[in-house]
């Protein structure tokens, strides 16, 4: 019997120690673990009763699914599904043939998934599917062949404080999940986006670290830091997106978006991007050392665009068929090419942008230039050796536009002035009647 307990003990042992090398290092199977085989198959509240599991499915004392440790060959590692119990799943290893946690229809503010290491799945890390309120926190959801974590029909979901690092295609995705949180988490070398929303209204992406998220072999792909797709009133704020392939932040037909105090940079593309997203609102956002652009925006309107800071970009802010946009209290500087554009957009045409009060400076070449549009009022802004090698600092294709403010009688701060007027360069022989003896900024 001795020789058999210690034979036991040495393969137990054995197998630990090779699991413990091949892993990274916070993967390592905690000693408290109890390993098995088999997955956890929940389907209906009396399965729970099958395990033996700690609690009674209250919310005050949730069956608890703590400390296991799962290496299977079957789908699911933990499979809960049409249950009205409370549970929480923690402190748990899992690694299956597809999905580390599948929950389905489980009642509303019924799951916690916690603590758990979910790894190298054949599919998602874990997936939450048609379960209201569910809480998802200080997992790791790492080098799964898929997402690291996915919602689908979850409303009202918070998804805080997890590690999504690696996996084949995003670290987190929310489809058709209602004001649902998505706070603190960081996404990073995921081979497609950190994180994406798609049709998730009213919900809220915050304080996130987004980085290195792309596919070096994956040339035409898209691979952002975070995207977002048909998405109503969502609010994403004080984000950090660096070096993900594309673009920092991608925000697509998704109108009243607030996208506020957030850093992006060295993207191959564009800082902070949007297309057909009305009532756009950037504040306060710092986009920097972009190949591209700081910020571009295609087709859409009604747009607030204020205290934001473009610099070292390939072109700071582009716009393309954008009407009745505010822009005003930004630093534009530095950039490989223009300042501020707007660009001809086929079928589109921008009318009635104000820019007011922003420093334009140090651009290579025009601080602003209008290719096409009409109506637009410009003023208060100071233009600081733009175009340097030019004849203007700015360049106007537009109609029936105003480089000045008619009733403060008020123009633009051109750092090359020297008396009279200033005249803008292109065909619309746009003139500031009243350029500004001193900086206003």
């Amino acid at each position: 019997m001795n020789i058999n307990k210690k034979l036991i003990f040495g393969l137990s042992l054995s197998i630990v120690l090779v699991i413990s090398i091949s892993l990274p290092i916070y993967f390592v199977i905690k000693s408290k673990q109890k390993m098995i085989d088999n997955p956890i198959i929940i389907w209906g509240d009396e399965d729970f009763l099958n395990y033996n599991f700690t609690g009674e499915g209250t919310k005050g004392n949730p069956y608890l699914i703590e400390n296991f440790s799962i290496s299977t060959i079957n789908f699911e590692g933990i499979f809960i599904s049409d249950t009205t119990k409370h549970f929480v799943i923690r402190n748990c290893f899992i690694r299956a043939a597809k999905t580390g946690i599948y929950i389905e229809n489980a009642a509303n503010n019924t799951v916690i998934i916690s603590n758990n290491t979910c790894y190298d799945n054949g599919g998602k890390g874990i997936y939450v599917v048609y379960s209201d309120h569910s809480l998802i926190n200080n997992n790791n959801c790492s080098y799964n062949k898929e997402e690291g974590i996915y919602l689908y029909l979850s409303n009202n979901s918070q998804i805080e404080d997890n590690i999504c690092e690696t996996n084949t295609l995003t670290g987190i995705v929310l489809a058709k999940c209602i004001s649902s949180e998505v706070i603190n988490n960081k996404c990073e070398k995921n081979k497609k986006a950190g994180i994406i929303l798609g049709r998730s209204n009213n919900s809220s992406i915050l304080s996130n670290i987004l980085v290195n998220n792309e596919d070096l072999s994956d040339q035409f792909d898209w691979e952002d830091g975070l995207m977002l797709f048909y998405c109503h009133f969502t609010n994403i704020s004080n984000n950090y997106c660096s070096n993900n392939g594309d673009d920092g932040i991608s925000i697509n037909d998704s109108p009243f978006t607030t996208v506020i105090n957030n850093t992006s940079t060295d993207h191959m593309d564009r800082g902070i991007g949007s297309v057909s997203s009305n009532n756009l609102t950037l504040n306060n956002n710092t986009c920097t050392d972009n190949l591209g652009y700081g910020f571009r925006d295609w087709y859409s309107s009604n747009l607030t665009i204020t205290n934001n800071k473009c610099s070292e970009n390939g072109a700071g802010i582009a716009l393309y068929g954008t009407s009745f946009s505010n822009i005003s209290f930004n630093i534009i500087q530095e950039n490989g090419g223009q300042g501020i554009e707007f660009v001809i957009a086929t079928g589109f045409l921008s009318v009635n942008n104000t820019i007011y009060h922003n420093l334009i400076a140090n651009n290579v070449n025009y601080g602003i230039s209008i290719l096409e549009g009409k109506s637009f009022t410009i003023y208060h802004n100071a233009f600081i050796n733009n175009n340097l090698f030019g004849i203007s600092q700015a360049y106007d294709a537009s109609e029936l536009s105003l480089w000045y403010d008619e009733i403060l009688m008020e123009g633009n701060f051109w750092s090359d002035w020297v008396a009279g007027t200033y005249s803008i360069a292109g065909p619309s022989g746009s003139v500031d009647l009243y350029p500004l003896p001193s900086n206003p900024i």
